[in-house]
């Protein structure tokens, strides 16, 4: 996170609040940085008391987060089994009571990060007000400690919050619009490096693949395939890259075509496009990013300069088609079909001398980056392989590709080839877990999403 004014400001607010309010709503749009504040606050005290501040308020801070509308009232808060009639302890009663229970002079912070309605929030009425009490359903109450606990609430806005529970406590709004997505950028283009540096050592995915499923629950036949895959697909070490700082020259040169491009990208996708999945800016610009490192890793082939090195003309070329092709996927790639005429038209003329798509038919999401071409766009059409039936294959397993299934299996590779979680949004039958195993098979089998032609 960039230490801009903007978001400091909040920091302080949040500061200030928390020595008034013993309760406090953090409210904004996500991604206004409203977990960063939060987080950077915990941080800021803890490090204070490790430095030996005198001030007694700055202690180490501990942050216990649970999203309230995730599970039932009674997960949450506590409830009587049916069957045995005995009381089992929820999720919030069980944090606050530990917290209550700590003897050391740590505070805590629980944190309920979700929408605040009257169906779970009314039982946080004692707690808020002056009585600092928690009553749970089986008449225990728990005092809180009003010093060294708070209870802070992160809410997109107080649509269906009630007054009472507004009125217990402070407020610290944080809109999108003072953090904006150029401190993201700047912050993960400081740590471009060190993400190309990473290792199958550090890999979540093979992580998550070596371990086996809990023994209460038996996969279905669907994923017990995917996991096959995952571990073989795992099997191979990632050579690890040395992580010496890209120049700056470079660096420079790729935040000036986020500058240049973005703005322009995120306001005609909210003003002429509808998107699939509901989502906001700093989401798009964090696909775009993701899409940007995995394309220019250098195991891809692209040589990025380093400390003083200069940034060559070719290479130049290459990152604004790269650019480009993750721009179009990661800020574009959410909009709707009726949409896509629209965003075609509008990319195809921003781009225009920069990164040329080819003229005629399909849209910019029918073009692919072609390494053999110093990354210029090339057809998708070029990477779908001949169909060849296998008797002995099982029917549901048979898929024949086509632009579509190459192209989305090129982009969950690359979202997977920099550990990236990927979305695959559709209605049912479309082909999406079939496009799953599919990638799955080919990387257990140590090839790559049809040739890799994403780049």
């Amino acid at each position: 996170m960039q230490p801009t004014p903007p978001f400091l400001t909040k920091v302080v607010q949040l500061h200030e609040t928390f020595n008034v309010r013993f309760g406090v709503m953090l409210v904004g749009p996500t991604g206004g940085g409203k977990s960063a504040a939060a987080a950077a606050l915990r941080r800021a005290r803890t490090d204070l008391r490790e430095a030996g501040h005198p001030d007694p308020a700055h202690q180490v801070t501990h942050l216990w987060a649970v999203n309230p509308k995730s599970v039932k009232m009674g997960e949450l808060y506590g409830e009587y089994n049916q069957l045995t009639n005995e009381w089992q302890d929820g999720i919030a009663s069980s944090l606050i009571r530990a917290a209550v229970a700590d003897a050391s002079p740590h505070h805590h912070w629980v944190l309920f990060d979700g929408p605040v309605d009257a169906i779970w929030v009314e039982n946080m009425n004692t707690v808020l007000d002056d009585n600092c009490m928690l009553c749970l359903p089986n008449g225990e109450r728990i005092k809180l400690d009003a010093v060294r606990m708070r209870m802070l609430f992160e809410v997109s806005d107080l649509a269906v919050a009630s007054p009472a529970t507004v009125s217990r406590c402070g407020m610290v709004y944080v809109p999108s619009e003072d953090l904006g997505w150029r401190p993201f950028v700047q912050s993960w283009l400081d740590g471009l490096p060190s993400a190309h540096a990473v290792g199958r050592e550090s890999d979540p995915l093979a992580a998550r693949a070596d371990g086996e499923p809990p023994a209460s629950r038996t996969p279905s036949r669907s994923v017990s395939r995917c996991m096959s895959y995952a571990r073989s697909a795992t099997m191979t070490p990632m050579p690890t890259i040395d992580a010496e700082p890209y120049s700056d020259e470079l660096e420079e040169f790729v935040m000036s075509l986020f500058e240049r491009f973005v703005d322009p990208l995120l306001e005609h996708v909210r003003k002429h496009c509808r998107s699939a999945v509901l989502s906001c800016d700093i989401n798009l610009v964090t696909s775009c990013a993701r899409l940007f490192e995995a394309h220019t890793h250098p195991r891809n082939g692209l040589p990025l300069p380093k400390d003083n090195d200069p940034l060559e003309d070719h290479t130049r070329v290459a990152l604004q088609y790269i650019f480009a092709y993750c721009a179009v996927w990661g800020i574009g790639g959410n909009v709707d079909a009726q949409s896509l005429e629209a965003f075609d038209a509008f990319a195809r003329q921003l781009f225009d001398g920069t990164a040329n798509f080819p003229a005629g038919a399909g849209t910019v999401f029918d073009f692919r980056l072609d390494p053999s071409r110093n990354y210029a766009f090339s057809s998708w059409q070029d990477l779908v392989p001949a169909f060849v039936y296998r008797p002995q294959a099982p029917y549901f397993s048979i898929l024949v590709h086509t632009v579509d299934t190459v192209r989305v299996s090129v982009a969950l590779e690359a979202c997977l080839s920099v550990s990236r979680p990927a979305l695959l949004s559709g209605a049912s039958g479309v082909g999406k877990s079939a496009i799953v195993l599919d990638l799955l098979e080919r990387l257990a089998r140590g090839g790559g999403a049809l040739g890799g032609g994403g780049g």
